[in-house]
Order: C-alpha cells, then sequence, then structure tokens
C-alpha cells in the first residue's frame, strides 16, 4: 500500500474533493434517472394491425448454420400466431 499513499500524495486534495463531489452527482443523476424510469406510468401506446409485405423484391430467408427442415405448417395467406 505504500505506492498507493505515494500516489494519492501526488494528487491535491482539492482535485480529489471535486471528483467525489462529481462522482456523487453523477451517482445520483443516475439512480433518479432508473428511478423515474421503473416508477413513471405509460400514458398511452399505439397498437397497429397490418402485413408485412416486402419492398421490392422477395429475399429468400436461410438459416446461419444450415440445417434441414422437417416439415412446413404453414402456406401462402395463412394466418399465424405466436407458439
Amino acid at each position: 500500500m505504500p505506492y498507493r499513499d505515494r500516489l494519492l500524495a501526488l494528487i491535491p486534495t482539492d482535485t480529489r474533493r471535486d471528483a467525489l463531489r462529481a462522482l456523487v452527482v453523477i451517482v445520483l443523476a443516475l439512480g433518479g434517472f432508473l428511478s423515474w424510469g421503473l416508477l413513471a406510468e405509460l400514458d398511452a401506446g399505439a397498437i397497429a394491425v397490418g402485413e408485412v409485405v416486402p419492398a421490392g423484391r422477395v429475399r429468400t430467408v436461410q438459416h446461419l448454420e444450415g440445417g434441414m427442415i422437417k416439415a412446413i405448417r404453414v402456406r401462402d395467406g395463412d394466418r399465424v400466431k405466436a407458439g
């Protein structure tokens, strides 16, 4: 620990005090924003119904690592749900 004491001795006390104050302000600001984000109510949301239409030509969708498809269980025009 003697190295730490020598290094701290090189830094003026005022600078350390200012750095501590800045750190406290930053922590309080981040804590305030985090608290606000967790506790604030969302006033409105937007729900939209639509369909995905490719812009331009149809693109091929491929699995990045390869593999085999056992079954395709949907056809063009089928409605699908998650799960």
